[in-house]
């Protein structure tokens, strides 16, 4: 069977972080590739709907600062988020992390995105300078800070690794420092980490009701996915279980969502469970990948995050240690 993956960005290219012109899984993609019957491709990840296409999709996203946004409460917490913008393109999305309880926390922000965020997928290169622009604002004084990216801390991912390997997107995971800080986001606590898998009691077929905040190039503004579903990947989905730790969805998300945290509700209480990190679908039955509308089936097309877990949050510890050395 072939696979095909992409991650999700604002250009029109493969996934979040690139600066192609495409979509998604990340921008791995290459605009005129064709995926293979049993391969692993990149494209922008997927607004779902019920696959008939006179239908079109069933967009689920509540934009920032909407009428919907406020009745929902979703500035209670939702404001803790926002976009990462490399070289002066917007290349994904971030969620400002609560640390209390996994170390000394340091002056600024500490953020959580894909690690394909911040490489150009075409040259296969890093950026060499990247910004957090609080709520996605670009021009308001007070709401960008500069990121520290030599002391990011990013999974075991390369921009030259084939999307056809096993454990695609198993270190599409980074942890990053904003050590002035954002004026504007004085007051924002963040959002504390969970791993997933509390949230599945009942085992790798339980689904969990969630949600995705991440940036929407569809309005052009940060927005809150409602009414998704998530479940572990197994050995007879479309992900195939090759590596714990990763989440298939039906969030809706495109172009600039790649890094956007999945969120989970307990007790009224949000958690970071994940990060957006693209999309899969069957090569065989969407030779020229889905079109926005196509159904969610974990058999054949879906998104997928990389999961809060143990060895994040460890990694989290070990990122806060490392940055209490430095500003001593």
């Amino acid at each position: 069977m072939k696979i095909s993956h992409r991650h999700g960005r604002r250009c029109a290219i493969v996934c979040s972080l690139i600066l192609l012109p495409t979509v998604v899984r990340a921008d791995l993609l290459l605009k005129n590739a064709r995926p293979a019957v049993n391969a692993s491709w990149v494209q922008s990840v997927s607004v779902f709907g019920d696959g008939l296409a006179k239908n079109g999709p069933e967009d689920d996203r509540v934009v920032y600062a909407s009428k919907r946004w406020r009745e929902l409460g979703l500035d209670d917490w939702a404001s803790a988020t926002g976009t990462i913008h490399c070289e002066g393109r917007l290349r994904g999305s971030a969620t400002i992390i609560n640390t209390q309880g996994f170390g000394t926390s340091p002056p600024g922000l500490v953020l959580s995105t894909a690690a394909h965020v911040l490489y150009d997928l075409d040259s296969k290169t890093p950026f060499s300078s990247c910004a957090f622009h609080y709520l996605g604002l670009d021009s308001l004084p007070g709401y960008q800070g500069q990121i520290d990216l030599s002391s990011a801390m990013l999974g075991m991912f390369s921009p030259h690794d084939s999307t056809e390997d096993d454990t695609f997107g198993e270190g599409d995971w980074a942890l990053l420092h904003v050590p002035s800080g954002i004026p504007a986001a004085v007051s924002v606590d963040g959002i504390k980490l969970k791993p997933f898998a509390q949230f599945t009691e009942n085992g790798a077929s339980e689904n969990t009701q969630v949600g995705l905040l991440a940036w929407s190039d569809t309005h052009d503004a940060l927005a809150f996915s409602l009414n998704c579903t998530a479940t572990p990947s197994s050995p007879g989905d479309i992900g195939g279980g090759r590596w714990e730790g990763q989440i298939l969805d039906n969030c809706d998300s495109g172009q600039g969502a790649s890094g956007g945290g999945l969120i989970s509700m307990q007790a009224g209480q949000p958690f970071l469970v994940g990060m957006r990190t693209g999309t899969h679908w069957q090569g065989r039955e969407f030779p020229e990948g889905p079109a926005e509308g196509a159904q969610w089936d974990v058999l054949t097309h879906t998104n997928f995050c990389r999961a809060i877990d143990e060895h994040v949050m460890d990694r989290l510890r070990q990122f806060l240690a490392r940055l209490g050395r430095t500003e001593i």
